[in-house]
């Protein structure tokens, strides 16, 4: 995606969400290419979330369980929603047998034999403060939402991102997963404190 970015954006994308969209299926694809010659029999596989912020809008597109948190103040705004069973089970109701041995399985991811599922939103207009975080699994499992939202919400994210990292390694200890946070504040021009 940074490739594609760096190719595209000149210095902005004419249309953000095609932009997502494309560079999504251009990833799954590599991912593809990539197994094919090394001759591997199953390819990698990974889930992606990924935020594009231009003039003061924020776009995302995400496939899988890596999540986006967008907070204002310590109130949330918008959070995807995982591509698994359990998330699923949340907006419908599932079987009780089905959702025991599907608890944390993922329905989609990039580098699987089928076209991956993903989910893309924006515009949405960000105010100064905003913060926005990407995180894996391993951070939001782990930590409660409310943990999240408020660590990210009154906090600098320069201090918010490794508490949290510290916090998810500590609680899920050697059972730790992949913990992965990265995060940006909104800030205007004119509303910016000196």
């Amino acid at each position: 995606l940074a490739a594609e970015f760096q190719r595209l954006a000149k210095p902005t994308l004419e249309d953000p969400i095609a932009f997502l969209r494309s560079s999504l299926l251009v990833a799954h694809e590599r991912i593809l290419a990539y197994a094919r010659h090394k001759r591997m029999s199953d390819a990698p596989r990974t889930t992606l979330v990924a935020a594009l912020v231009q003039e003061g809008l924020a776009y995302w597109i995400h496939c899988g369980d890596s999540r986006l948190y967008w907070v204002r103040g310590t109130q949330l705004q918008a959070r995807t929603r995982d591509h698994s069973y359990v998330e699923m089970e949340r907006s419908g109701p599932m079987k009780l047998a089905h959702r025991l041995l599907n608890r944390n399985v993922l329905y989609t991811c990039l580098g699987a034999d089928a076209a991956p599922v993903f989910a893309v939103s924006g515009p949405h207009v960000l105010q100064h403060g905003d913060r926005i975080m990407l995180c894996s699994d391993g951070l939001w499992d782990v930590l409660k939402e409310q943990v999240l939202i408020q660590h990210l919400g009154s906090q600098p994210v320069q201090d918010a991102v490794p508490a949290l990292v510290d916090a998810a390694l500590t609680a899920a200890g050697s059972r730790s997963d992949n913990v992965t946070a990265l995060a940006m504040q909104w800030e205007v021009a004119d509303q910016v404190e000196h």
